[in-house]
């Protein structure tokens, strides 16, 4: 593959600000973490450098792994391995480098004994394990070509990630890390940046092929100007607007919000009142017919007898082989759990299904889709209430279509009509592709005809350019294979037609 024709922007620059905008998030936390969990140390538990190549290894390795689909198995246990590997390797890097070397296999014995036997501290062992665990996964489970969504869903996690933060250190006595404030500039300008180019993308996509967006100085100037002048006036609005003038501006509120609750409380202290008015003469007659059980008493002797036989009873300790035995098969199901996870997350995002469009459900929530499907909704049961009777045609309606494409899905309409009297209807959440393989094992003779309309058909229902002619005439001479079939299959000793089932698909 050659550099011109690699899509740089979807593979290459995007996922680096994906992962650029996580660390913006995550350092701040973890330096966080530190403090709280492990007070006594100095430096992090994971240095910068070590967080972002746990991210990009994980999402290296789902990217370039290859997946054979006869052998999936082989492909999710390697990703296993290498992402124990890399954990084994971040334990190594962070808590043994300095005593052993990496060859010498001693320091896994060491580590196990530091993850089973923590003692009356924080284990470092079991922290840096969870944190590199949970990074290789992160980045196993990004998209190598993350589409708008994936980088809108990542801004508002770290977002939401950040507030979580900054409330966090207005609890904490020291206060958040230094430099949080940095990070979150750079957060924001990372963010802006990754919509920008994920915008881009999506606007190509949506484009005509003979009018697309491309990448030139002009539109990268536009997005880095854009960025300084937003990035430069929050922080001069920043150094204008200081707390105290904002307690002021919003002091009012304080006052309106007090009202409110002081209302709101009344009246949730009146319904109180009432409902428990009528509940409390209830739960007193039930009382009187239940009767309350009295707490059993033991005489004198016997109680003190109860108390010293508790003194003298000493916890039942186990063996020693057998606690030393549980702590290491615990340390041994947490790894397989780990390994699992990397297995799952491989196959997640590797497995191809064939892609099946459904007739009526689009599922892409888009305005222009909803405003239609609240329309039709509204057609169809304006109808209904009219008649009082569900419409008579089963199938969406073809006003406003190209002709080539009303040409199309009419002769679909009809071969589905067709089925349905035969008694094969094509159900609402079938596909067109199921319905076909489905309709083939009643129409053997017509397979091939019944693969040419249903590719036809699902390519003008759902292609936003119209179909050709002869795309229209193929769908026709489909149609005339099938009717041929019907035909002969009616006229055979056996043949005729069956009682209609279920309701045909729309």
């Amino acid at each position: 593959m050659s550099w011109r024709r690699w899509p740089w922007i979807e593979e290459g620059v995007l996922p680096l600000l994906i992962i650029t905008l996580r660390l913006c998030w995550i350092w701040p936390w973890l330096l966080m973490l530190s403090r709280w969990l492990l007070p006594a140390a100095l430096q992090p538990v994971l240095p910068l450098w070590n967080v972002a190549l746990l991210l990009i290894g994980g999402a290296a390795t789902t990217h370039a792994l290859p997946v054979d689909r006869q052998r999936p198995r082989r492909a999710r246990l390697l990703a296993a391995a290498i992402g124990l590997a890399a954990v084994a390797l971040t334990l190594w890097l962070r808590l043994a480098s300095d005593v052993y070397a990496l060859w010498d296999l001693h320091w896994l014995a060491a580590q196990g004994v530091l993850l089973t036997h923590w003692g009356g501290e924080f284990s470092p062992s079991f922290l840096v394990l969870i944190l590199a665990a949970s990074l290789w996964l992160r980045g196993m489970l990004d998209n190598p070509a993350p589409t708008h969504d994936d980088v809108w869903r990542a801004f508002i996690r770290g977002f939401v990630a950040l507030t979580l933060l900054l409330i966090a250190g207005r609890v904490d006595p020291t206060g958040p890390p230094a430099s949080t404030a940095r990070w979150l500039v750079l957060f924001f300008a990372v963010g802006m940046a990754a919509l920008a180019l994920a915008g881009l993308r999506l606007a190509r996509n949506t484009r005509q092929k003979d009018a697309p967006l491309l990448v030139n100085r002009y539109w990268l100037s536009t997005i880095l100007t854009v960025t300084l002048i937003l990035l430069g006036v929050g922080l001069l609005l920043g150094l204008l607007i200081t707390p105290g003038a904002v307690a002021w501006l919003f002091g009012w509120t304080r006052v309106v919000a007090s009202w409110i609750g002081s209302i709101i409380g009344y009246v949730f202290y009146g319904i109180a009142y009432v409902l428990f008015l009528f509940l409390t003469p209830l739960i007193a007659w039930v009382q009187a017919r239940m009767g309350v059980p009295k707490p059993m008493e033991l005489s004198g002797g016997l109680q003190q007898q109860f108390e010293d036989t508790l003194q003298q009873r000493t916890p039942v300790a186990l063996p020693p082989a057998l606690d030393e035995s549980l702590r290491w098969l615990g340390l041994a199901g947490a790894l397989a759990v780990i390994a699992l996870a990397f297995a799952l997350a491989l196959y997640a995002l590797r497995r191809r299904k064939e892609e099946e469009i459904d007739e009526t459900r689009e599922i892409i929530l888009t305005t222009d889709l909803l405003r239609d499907q609240a329309a039709e909704l509204w057609r169809r049961w304006r109808d209904r209430l009219r008649r009082g009777t569900a419409p008579d045609d089963p199938f969406l309606s073809l006003a406003g279509e190209e002709p080539p494409r009303r040409a199309v899905r009419a002769v679909y309409q009809e071969f589905l009509a067709a089925m349905m009297r035969l008694g094969a209807p094509r159900f609402p959440r079938q596909t067109p592709a199921a319905y076909a393989r489905e309709a083939a094992s009643t129409l053997p003779g017509a397979a091939a005809a019944l693969q040419r309309l249903t590719a036809t058909y699902v390519a003008a229902r759902y292609d936003p350019r119209p179909p050709a002619a002869e795309d229209a005439r193929a769908a026709q001479a489909a149609w005339a294979e099938i009717q041929a079939q019907l035909a002969a299959q009616a006229a055979s000793p056996d043949g005729g037609d069956g009682a209609a089932g279920g309701e045909p698909a729309r």
